[in-house]
Order: structure tokens, then sequence, then C-alpha cells
């Protein structure tokens, strides 16, 4: 599922707007406090993953390249067709 696809789908559930969607989801922002403690501590320290229900293109949309970068391991529900809290993922 595509990123476009997905807001489609939250904007159909909602019975809304992509436009309203888009807004609500624009507002949403990493938390930097957490990024900044994985930058200067935890990542001295520790394999960093990130394990998100997500769509496609959702990374770009939301992180930056350094961002993104941070993290050793990414896996994404869309990818491997298996959200949490399914223990297989």
């Amino acid at each position: 599922m595509s990123f476009d696809e997905f807001e489609s789908g939250l904007a159909d559930l909602g019975g809304t707007s992509v436009a309203t969607v888009r807004e609500y989801l624009n507002r949403n922002k990493p938390n930097e406090p957490l990024f900044k403690l994985i930058r200067e501590e935890l990542k001295l320290k520790y394999k960093i993953g990130m394990l998100s229900n997500s769509s496609a293109n959702w990374l770009d949309e939301l992180f930056t390249p350094e961002d993104i970068n941070l993290f050793d391991d990414i896996i994404l529900s869309y990818e491997v067709r298996i959200t949490k809290p399914d223990p297989r993922i």
C-alpha cells in the first residue's frame, strides 16, 4: 500500500477528506528528545531498530535521511505483510 492509498483509506474510514487526513498526519513529527538520546547515548552502546506498522513511503514522509540512518535495522509491516501485535513480527 502506498502512502497515498494509506491516506485515502484513512479518509474513507474516518468519513473525512484526504486533505483533513494530511493535515492531521502533518502534525505528527518525530520525537526529537528521543532522537537526541539515540544519537548521543544509545547508538554508542546498542544496535537500534525500528518496528512499525506502516505504509510504503512512510519513512520518507516522516523522517529525514539522517534520522533513518540512526537505525541499524528497520522492519515495516507492509514489507513483511505482518502487523503488530502478531507474535511473528
